[in-house]
C-alpha cells in the first residue's frame, strides 16, 4: 500500500510527469522533499548539511529471481544491473551532482530514503 502511494505521489507532486534522478546512467523515479533539510550527519570524519531528501520506491531496484537487496553495496543480479543507491557515492537531480550521505531501507521495505548533500560540501 505504501509503495502504491508513492508512486501516486510521485507524478501528482510533480504536476502529471515524475522526478527522477540519474543513478549508474538510469533515470530512476523519486519523490523529492526536503523533510531532514538541515540536518547535520557525520561521514567518514567530514560533517554534511543534508539539503535533500529522495524517497525511491523499492520496486525500482527490485529483481525477479533475486530477494537479495541491499543499501550498502553494490549487488548485480542476472534480470537487472541497477544497484541500489548507496552512501558516499553520486546521483543527479535536476542537473546537479550530489552525494549520497544516507541510504535507509523503510521499516515495512516498501522504499528508501536517501538522504542528500552537496557534492563539494564538507564542513
Amino acid at each position: 500500500m505504501i509503495e502504491s502511494d508513492l508512486e501516486r505521489i510521485e507524478v501528482e507532486i510533480a504536476g502529471g510527469t515524475a522526478e527522477t534522478f540519474t543513478w549508474k546512467g538510469a533515470a530512476v523515479k523519486c519523490t523529492p522533499t526536503s523533510v531532514r533539510r538541515g540536518q547535520l550527519i557525520e561521514q567518514g570524519g567530514n560533517l554534511y548539511e543534508v539539503e535533500l531528501t529522495l524517497f525511491v520506491r523499492r520496486s525500482n531496484f527490485i529483481t525477479v529471481d533475486s530477494t537479495l537487496i541491499t543499501v550498502d553495496s553494490d549487488i548485480y543480479t542476472v534480470d537487472s544491473d541497477l544497484p541500489t543507491p548507496v552512501a558516499g557515492r553520486t546521483l543527479v537531480f535536476r542537473g546537479r551532482t550530489y552525494r549520497i550521505i544516507t541510504a535507509r531501507e523503510s521499516g515495512p521495505r516498501s522504499h528508501f530514503e536517501l538522504s542528500l548533500a552537496d557534492y563539494g560540501s564538507n564542513r
